[in-house]
């Protein structure tokens, strides 16, 4: 029931119609919930108070003037979350109440609301807002480890909510006391002043902007390590297949845990780490198909300490009928009315034959309108009659099993007047003693017909007819091997063409050098 402020009058009127009146009034107001459906009104003047040294928040607020009021209820939420009732649930009867906030340093909002005896509750007041003292740590962090390192012990855990630092701490094994290492902001610490070779127990809390901590982790143990485990031996290939290459070897033992495998396109070129295997096998599936790799094998410790490297061995993973060679490039001459084009494919699938396509506009490629010139199962095509210079072309590359290049670079052949044109040398190798060249046939033309090609050889590049020795004329071969040669010396080679009106200029250098 609620009865507006100010003075009210409740008037009775009785009558006595024979002797004296005799009349007793009382009045006693309906507060049943049946009857009573009206709302107190909601309390004013609310305030809180916290003391820092209680860690308790005092509210007090304004006496509400119903006259059937049974009391108050007090509620608590804290930021923005949801209201809670914390004044249980019997009315709080005083305009007082005391509450003890969690010392967490977050914000707690009060606010009071008043219940009559028909258990109507008014609307909350207006809201008191208090700040509780930081008393209170994070959580310990978590997933802390350590690992043995030869510049440190490394120390890694996750993160913990509301820390701003951490504390290592860290004892001397066996038996000493834990003692304060470091502090750090990071997730991460590296002990570099750690002895090597001394045990050490670790373990870390968290601590807030107000110095609040945590729990320590449970301990965890590493020692600084700078011995390398023993190489490993008998570095094997145990497959060349299609797939790949297997390797195999000895474990290196002592306090080995896993290995290192390293592999170079050369004998003595730089050395990349391909795979980081736990055991003494590793199958390397990235090479180019074909291609020579030279491997190396090494064992790592724990602490990241690792061994020298095996012997190198040499392996190829095996062309498979889906490898296709590279991509082929186009050199050619064009004198009068005869194209020699010489492919050239440098990756290491060998080329069975090539095919040539031609168009007058680019790309060149049969999508597009390009037509099919010829196949050629050799190195070099030579056209003969080709009249028309508008012509781009580009080859494709296919290998035994029928896999196909991809298309190499347009290209349009320069037509030069008929004259004393050299060749290229396409193909070289080299062994024990031996150089061989292979170079690019010449082609004649009316009244000028190819007797023969001369081989000329330096020790020194730039080599001319004047200075360099001439070491063969072969009339009708395209290819010489050089015998009695010192084993890594450089020779350098040229080639010409003897014409029957005279000998061609000197073909582009080659560099060989023999080995055993």
């Amino acid at each position: 029931l609620t009865i507006p402020k100010g003075k009210h009058t409740l008037r009775v009127d009785y009558a006595a119609f024979k002797g004296s009146a005799n009349v007793k009034f009382t009045y006693t107001p309906r507060t049943t919930a049946s009857v009573d459906k009206t709302k107190p009104l909601a309390p004013t003047g609310l305030k809180a108070v916290y003391s820092t040294g209680t860690y308790r928040a005092t509210l007090t607020w304004a006496r509400n003037p119903e006259a059937d009021l049974a009391g108050y209820r007090v509620y608590r939420r804290t930021g923005s979350g949801a209201w809670t009732r914390i004044s249980g649930t019997a009315a709080v009867t005083r305009t007082s109440y005391t509450n003890a906030p969690a010392p967490t340093g977050d914000a707690y909002t009060y606010a009071v609301t008043a219940v009559d005896k028909a258990g109507n509750a008014s609307g909350r007041s207006a809201g008191a807002t208090v700040t509780s003292a930081d008393r209170t740590g994070p959580a310990a962090p978590g997933a802390f480890t350590a690992a043995s390192g030869a510049a440190g012990n490394t120390l890694r855990w996750t993160a913990s909510p509301g820390a701003t630092r951490y504390e290592i701490q860290r004892a001397i094994l066996p038996g000493t006391a834990f003692t304060t290492a470091a502090t750090t902001g990071a997730t991460t610490y590296e002990d570099t002043s750690a002895v090597l070779e001394q045990p050490y127990a670790y373990r870390v809390r968290a601590l807030d902007a107000a110095g609040n901590a945590s729990a320590f982790t449970a301990s965890a143990e590493a020692t600084r390590d700078s011995t390398a485990p023993p190489v490993p031996t008998g570095l094997t290939v145990a497959a060349e297949t299609t797939d790949g290459v297997s390797l195999t070897w000895t474990g290196g033992g002592g306090d080995t845990a896993g290995y290192r495998v390293y592999r170079a396109t050369s004998a003595n070129g730089a050395r990349t780490l391909i795979g980081s295997p736990e055991r003494a096998a590793y199958a390397d599936l990235t090479g180019d198909p074909g291609r020579p790799y030279w491997y190396q094998a090494a064992a790592v410790d724990a602490a990241g300490n690792e061994s020298a490297r095996t012997t190198a061995v040499s392996a190829a993973q095996t062309a498979g009928p889906d490898d296709a060679p590279a991509a082929p490039t186009i050199t050619s001459s064009f004198r009068g009315t005869t194209l020699s084009m010489v492919f050239r494919t440098d990756g290491y699938v060998p080329a069975d034959h090539y095919v040539v396509y031609r168009s007058r506009t680019t790309p060149v490629r049969p999508e597009y309108g390009a037509e099919l010139v010829a196949g050629s199962s050799g190195l070099q095509l030579i056209l003969t009659g080709v009249t028309d210079r508008d012509y781009h072309y580009a080859v494709v590359a296919v290998s035994r099993a029928g896999a196909a290049s991809g298309y190499s670079a347009d290209h349009l052949p320069v037509w030069q007047p008929v004259g004393l044109r050299p060749t290229e040398i396409y193909e070289t190798s080299q062994g024990d003693g031996t150089a061989t060249l292979r170079w690019a046939a010449a082609a004649g033309e009316p009244g000028l017909t190819v007797d023969g090609y001369r081989v000329y050889r330096s020790t020194s590049p730039g080599g001319t007819k004047e200075t360099a020795t001439q070491v063969a004329f072969l009339p009708g071969a395209d290819q010489f091997t050089d015998t009695g040669l010192d084993n890594g010396v450089t020779y350098y080679y040229a080639v010409s063409v003897v014409y029957n009106q005279g000998e061609s200029g000197l073909s582009p250098e080659v560099a060989l050098t023999p080995h055993s």
